[in-house]
């Protein structure tokens, strides 16, 4: 690999390193007081790790609304508790839960065309999902006089966001977006049969069937803001738990900003350092204290880590599990294979 290739590649992980050696550098007199106050509570504050289970529940029954309830829910939900363990913890920026959820629905639904569709759907739900929730955030922390002047740009913000996704929708519904990617990558890379036009129709196709069921639409996108909420209660109990006074609309804000930031800075592998700085932040708009604040970031971490990490160490069981099994039909294989390709 030359120079050029590597520092390319590195330096995403190098910039996350900085930003959290400038905020580790900055806060480094209330992360020792911060640590104190986790300690006092970590017996309530395991809890937060078998709890992640219920807000992705919940966002895994969108995703089985987008799948026409192809595949068992049960089965659906293990691929979404993976999806967000590859997401948080892995440096693949924020397509590679995605990537991997596709790969793991294909060893029990043969029509790839079908979960790749349901994935970019689900993908433009989650944006419209978060502009939405946004709201709620902004309407929650309106009384902040720091962010007053803000309200309009982040609410123009939003609003801009909904109507983008609403026109990608139409396309989706009338147009065929990846037969047009396709002839636009074969003027420039020539012809190639990983180009074969096969491919993208049967994409299109796909979309297009999804996108005349609105209500699977609404649905997926009920379900994802009542997994949103349920993550924003986690907020609540942890700050709770660790004595510091807070109202459940805080609790929202907070999260709101924070999943903002972290899709916003989608290029920075684990979010770190965004993520973190957005809790802490809006947390002091809301009015609670940079220790309070920087314990919340840093319980939201480590939760993160044991939630994510018990879902990744179950991928690689079910991957021998399969192996020994035979589960999974060769020409369901080869199909999602062609696809990737």
């Amino acid at each position: 690999m030359s120079l050029r290739k590597a520092a390319a590649t590195a330096w995403p992980g190098v910039l996350a390193l900085v930003l959290a050696s400038v905020i580790v550098y900055t806060l480094r007199e209330s992360i020792g007081h911060a640590s104190e106050r986790i300690m006092h509570a970590w017996l309530p504050l395991l809890l937060l790790v078998p709890y992640r289970a219920l807000p992705l529940a919940l966002d895994a029954l969108g995703w089985w609304i987008l799948l026409a309830r192809a595949l068992p829910y049960r089965f659906v939900w293990w691929i979404a508790t993976v999806r967000d363990g590859v997401s948080r913890l892995l440096p693949v920026a924020s397509v590679g839960g995605e990537v991997v959820g596709v790969r793991l629905a294909c060893w029990k639904l043969r029509d790839s065309s079908a979960v790749i569709a349901s994935v970019i759907v689900e993908v433009l739900v989650t944006l419209g999902m978060q502009a939405i929730f946004a709201l709620f955030g902004i309407a929650a922390l309106a009384h902040s006089v720091a962010l007053h002047r803000a309200l309009w740009p982040l609410g123009a913000a939003s609003a801009a966001t909904l109507a983008a996704l609403a026109a990608c929708a139409w396309w989706l519904r009338r147009g065929a977006p990846f037969d047009v990617l396709m002839a636009l990558a074969r003027r420039v890379l020539g012809h190639s049969p990983l180009l074969r036009a096969g491919h993208s129709r049967r994409l299109d196709a796909a979309l297009r069937a999804l996108a005349q069921r609105p209500r699977a639409w609404l649905g997926a996108l009920a379900w994802q803001l009542a997994g949103q909420a349920a993550g924003a209660l986690e907020n609540f109990f942890a700050l709770w738990a660790m004595g510091v006074p807070v109202t459940l609309s805080d609790a929202v804000a907070i999260e709101a900003v924070a999943q903002i930031a972290r899709h916003v800075a989608f290029f920075v592998p684990l979010g770190v350092g965004v993520q973190d700085a957005a809790i802490v932040l809006t947390s002091q708009l809301a009015g609670i204290g940079t220790e309070a604040a920087l314990s919340l970031a840093l319980v939201k971490r480590m939760r993160e880590v044991l939630s994510g990490g018990l879902a990744l160490a179950s991928w690689p069981v079910a991957e021998r599990v399969r192996r020994s099994h035979g589960t999974t039909k060769s020409a369901a294989r080869e199909d999602c294979a062609n696809m990737s390709a």
